[in-house]
C-alpha cells in the first residue's frame, strides 16, 4: 500500500494531471496542492490554476480497489453552486454563481449640466453593493466573463442653488431667495444594477475588465429635499419624488491593483431626468470596489 501511495504522489507532482477512468483534467501552474490520507483513501486537493486564483478541485480515491470516487468544485463568495454537468471536463471551462461579491463607493461629476447648477463634489457620491455574480471561464484562456446584479445609491449635493418642484413631479434648478439663508438642497436615487464585463489578467492578481452596466430606477426611491430658512425665522422644507427614467445605460471599467481591491470608472450616457422633467446632464462615477 505505501509503495502505491508514494507512486500516485509522484505522478500527480511530476504531471499536476489527473486521471478517472477515460477523463483528463490539466490544472496548469497551481497555487497550492494537498494530499491526504485517509486509511485506504488518498484526498487531492487544488487550490488556484493558471489565470483563475479562485479554482478549486478535489478528488478522492480508494486506492486498495479500482474503485474511484471523484469531486470537484469551482466557487468563491459565499455560495458556490456546482454546474458540473453543463461544463466541459476536458477543457475545464468553468461557470460560477456566487453571493455577497462586492462593495464599492464613488464620487460623481455631472457633465453637460445646465448654467448655474453647481455641484458640491465631496457630497456627490455614490454607494453598491453586488448581491451575486455569474462568472464564465473558457478554457485555457486568460480572459473571463461576469454579469453582476445588485443595488446602488446615488446622492447629488447642490451648492449654493436649490431644486424645487414645478408641479407634475417636474424639477427645476434655482437660485435660494435674497432673503434665504442656510439653504441645503439635493436630490438621490436608487436602483438595481446589472453588470455585463469581460476580464483579463495583466498580472498574477492583478486585472482589467470592461463592460456595460444598466440601472433600473426605483419608483419609491428618487426624491429631492429642499431646505432653507427665512430673514423671519421661518423654516421652509420641500421634498418631492423626481421623475427619472425607468432605465440608464452606460460603461464601466475596472482595475484590479491589490488582492480584491479595484478602481473603477463609469459613464453614464442616459440622462437622470425625463426629458424636460428635471436638469439634464451625463455623469462619470470613479471610485473603489473591494470584492469578496
Amino acid at each position: 500500500m505505501k509503495k502505491l501511495f508514494l507512486s500516485a504522489v509522484i505522478a500527480f507532482l511530476a504531471s499536476a494531471t489527473m486521471v478517472a477512468q477515460s477523463d483528463t483534467v490539466v490544472i496548469n501552474n497551481p497555487s497550492k496542492v494537498i494530499l491526504e490520507t485517509n486509511d485506504d483513501t488518498l484526498n487531492i486537493k487544488i487550490h488556484g490554476k493558471e489565470y483563475n486564483p479562485n479554482y478549486r478541485y478535489s478528488k478522492s480515491v480508494i486506492v486498495n480497489s479500482e474503485k474511484e470516487e471523484v469531486t470537484r468544485t469551482s466557487s468563491h463568495g459565499l455560495l458556490g453552486w456546482d454546474f458540473s454537468r453543463i461544463e466541459n471536463d476536458a477543457s475545464t471551462s468553468e461557470i460560477e454563481l456566487s453571493l455577497g461579491t462586492s462593495m464599492g463607493f464613488g464620487w460623481n461629476t455631472l457633465l453637460g449640466k445646465p448654467d448655474g447648477m453647481k455641484m458640491k463634489w465631496s457630497s456627490t457620491v455614490e454607494a453598491s453593493i453586488g448581491i451575486a455574480q455569474l462568472r464564465f471561464t473558457p478554457a485555457r484562456s486568460s480572459w473571463w466573463f461576469t454579469f453582476d446584479w445588485g443595488f446602488n445609491f446615488t446622492q447629488y449635493r447642490l451648492k449654493h442653488c436649490m431644486i424645487a418642484s414645478t408641479g407634475d413631479m417636474k424639477a427645476e434648478v434655482a437660485p435660494f431667495a435674497d432673503n434665504a439663508s442656510g439653504g441645503k438642497s439635493m436630490f438621490y436615487a436608487m436602483s438595481g444594477e446589472f453588470t455585463l464585463m469581460a476580464h483579463r489578467y495583466i498580472g498574477k492578481h492583478n486585472h482589467v475588465g470592461l463592460g456595460l452596466v444598466c440601472n433600473e430606477m426605483s419608483d419609491i426611491y428618487c426624491m429631492y429635499k429642499t431646505s432653507y430658512t427665512l430673514d423671519d425665522g421661518t423654516k421652509v422644507k420641500m421634498m418631492d419624488d423626481i421623475n427619472t427614467r425607468s432605465y440608464l445605460f452606460g460603461i464601466k471599467a475596472e482595475w484590479m491593483f491589490f488582492d480584491n481591491m479595484e478602481l473603477y470608472a463609469k459613464y453614464t450616457a442616459t440622462p437622470l431626468f425625463k426629458k424636460d422633467c428635471g436638469p439634464s446632464f451625463r455623469q462619470l462615477s470613479v471610485g473603489l470596489q473591494l470584492r469578496f
